[in-house]
């Protein structure tokens, strides 16, 4: 497709605007696999971008911080439907399918060249500053602060919103959970 739009292209604005609704349409298609989790991406985009702005990250990192928010579960995609919302324990090879999820992430974004580093944010959006988390055990600032503001975000919300196999925590557990 490169190259078939000619004449007076479109502006930089509408240019983004347009890469935008994209990116929120591709992310609609992963949460009507997985109802459980629509508006989950919006809700992390907000959280995680509020917080990069709380720590005094520049412009150019919150936009990175909340674009990567926005796409960081995509690589749910490739999971079958009902791992996410099963309400039982998962089998190992279900928990080693979500493991991969950050890496099919990555893997599906392949082809993009992203003016900023979301695919490694993505990648890494598991890892825990004690170095517990997945896919490479990466631990305090080896992570990049990006990732790590994403998976805190992200646990907060995991931890706050109802799920098949558990009741929701209010805010001060979940806070209390994630120290």
């Amino acid at each position: 497709l490169t190259g078939a739009v000619r004449g007076p292209g479109p502006s930089q604005r509408d240019l983004v605007e347009c890469f935008l609704r994209t990116v929120e349409a591709v992310v609609g298609l992963v949460e009507l696999s997985d109802p459980l989790t629509a508006g989950n991406a919006a809700s992390s985009m907000r959280l995680a971008e509020g917080v990069a702005r709380e720590m005094g990250l520049p412009e150019e990192r919150r936009q990175e911080v909340a674009l990567s928010a926005l796409l960081h579960d995509i690589g749910n995609f490739a999971l079958k439907s009902g791992v996410l919302d099963k309400s039982g324990p998962l089998e190992p090879q279900e928990e080693a399918a979500i493991r991969q999820h950050t890496m099919r992430g990555v893997q599906l974004l392949e082809h993009i060249d992203f003016p900023w580093k979301i695919k490694p944010i993505i990648h890494h959006h598991h890892e825990r500053y004690d170095g517990s988390g997945y896919p490479d055990g990466k631990k305090g600032r080896a992570i990049p602060i990006a990732a790590r503001i994403l998976s805190v975000v992200d646990a907060y919300l995991s931890i706050t919103t109802r799920r098949p196999h558990r009741k929701p925590l209010s805010h001060d557990e979940a806070i209390s959970e994630i120290k």
